[in-house]
């Protein structure tokens, strides 16, 4: 059988985690039943660490065709334009690819570039086009995204939550699957250590539960609805230590400042305070909060600390 012939548009020059995600899947995809080809913006991002371009040319087996997918929606109007006009010159070259390479799924994020020029290519091309949502739904989504969800062939959700929210909004139960995201623990980024020398570094005691969340910061993560919940049950909990690893994601906090900031203030207004500075290059940021008896202690650790009042 003929390998099915996939093509990713990656659009955005920030690497996150639905790229990660993405990439995962292009570097694993058995190349006897997926030849994999990507639409890769040809915009590098200065950060080498976010860049996606390093990221996915380091995949072996693959065909890329660097892309100019125009300005993100939250440029200026001179970029808008600029946008606009690249989506004119995108169309076609895009079009006369998925022919040539005879692509017969067109696979992209809710991006809005990603997601929109994937389903309009694929009712140009006659590809089945996927949008793969990162996210559950919402009215918050650009009506780029919202058409392209309604036109697509198949939508995948994240979580069956993600998927019911998808379909809770209209759309048929039979486009819209649940696919699980996975961690690639091939990759060498990771080190693993034994959890005992963790509590050492971050003075953790032995005896104490502990609950993290892992995530960039920012508000839709829920790490202020984590910290209204455990302020509620604090008096029936254990000794506890939560673990909070991220850093702060301007992008998704656009005119908020930092986040990390907000969580602190949100913190002292639930009683806890910053009573201690800890660096660790355990994580890229982090905060932790223990409960001790009946007063509730709050703590701050990572490249983004901050110092007690």
């Amino acid at each position: 059988m003929n390998p099915i012939r996939t093509l990713f548009l990656q659009s955005q020059s920030f690497f996150g985690a639905d790229t990660e995600l993405h990439v995962q899947l292009m570097r694993y995809f058995d190349r006897k039943q997926v030849k994999v080809h990507v639409a890769l913006t040809n915009t590098r991002n200065e950060n080498i660490n976010v860049d996606p371009q390093s990221k996915i040319k380091s995949i072996s087996d693959i065909n890329i065709l660097p892309t100019d997918f125009g300005g993100q929606s939250t440029a200026s109007l001179t970029e808008k334009i600029g946008r606009f006009a690249a989506l004119g010159l995108l169309v076609p070259r895009l079009r006369n690819y998925i022919k040539k390479n005879n692509i017969q799924i067109l696979h992209g994020t809710e991006k809005p570039r990603d997601a929109f020029n994937a389903v309009l290519l694929g009712k140009l091309t006659g590809a089945k086009s996927i949008v793969h949502m990162h996210v559950s739904y919402g009215e918050w989504l650009k009506p780029s995204v919202k058409w392209a969800l309604r036109n697509a062939d198949g939508i995948i959700a994240v979580s069956a939550f993600s998927q019911q929210s998808i379909i809770n909004a209209g759309h048929p139960a039979d486009r819209v699957y649940s696919v699980l995201n996975a961690l690639d623990d091939q990759s060498g980024r990771w080190n693993p250590r034994d959890a005992s020398d963790i509590r050492r570094e971050l003075h953790i005691p032995n005896t104490s539960v502990v609950l993290g969340i892992i995530s960039r910061l920012f508000l839709y993560k829920g790490h202020l609805d984590l910290l209204d919940a455990l302020a509620r049950v604090d008096q029936q909990m254990p000794d506890y230590r939560l673990v909070i690893v991220g850093e702060d994601d301007p992008r998704a906090h656009p005119g908020g400042g930092s986040f990390m900031a907000e969580i602190k203030a949100h913190a002292q207004r639930l009683g806890l305070r910053v009573h201690k500075r800890i660096t660790s290059p355990f994580a890229t940021a982090g905060l932790k909060l223990s409960a001790t008896g009946t007063k509730a202690t709050f703590m701050a650790w990572g490249n983004n600390t901050f110092t007690s009042p």
